[in-house]
């Protein structure tokens, strides 16, 4: 059985990249669990491929890319949440390489939430 994985988010890119490039990119079409999409105003984004639930490759993937990529700025962010409780991480793009952070949960006194702390019904991403 496989684990499968969520992504939700956009990542913007300025200057947009040409159409025909994103045409002929790996990145069109599915052949990642990321793609190029062109918006109605003709800028490119980076969306999770809505059909596709398993993002091993997700920190690779946007590395190929901005490897692919590398004169433009790239803002917000793609999250991921797998099905374990509280598997979630944020990937960000920040002077030409990946961020990615391990999501928390704290108390009001800024301790940690421990895992033991919670019962699975507690939370759910």
């Amino acid at each position: 059985m496989a684990y499968d994985n969520y992504v939700r988010g956009t990542i913007t890119i300025t200057p947009p990249i040409p159409f025909g490039e994103c045409e002929e990119s790996s990145f069109a079409e599915g052949r990642h669990n990321i793609f190029l999409h062109t918006d109605s105003s003709g800028g490119t984004e980076l969306r999770p491929d809505e059909d596709e639930c398993r993002y091993y490759d997700l920190e690779d993937h946007l590395t190929e890319f901005i490897g692919k990529y590398p004169n433009h700025t790239y803002g917000g962010y793609l999250v991921r949440s797998g099905e374990e409780q509280g598997d979630v991480e944020r990937y960000t793009i920040k002077d030409g390489r990946v961020i990615t952070e391990k999501a928390r949960l704290i108390w009001p006194d800024n301790s940690n939430v421990e895992k033991a702390d919670l019962e699975d019904t507690d939370l759910k991403f």
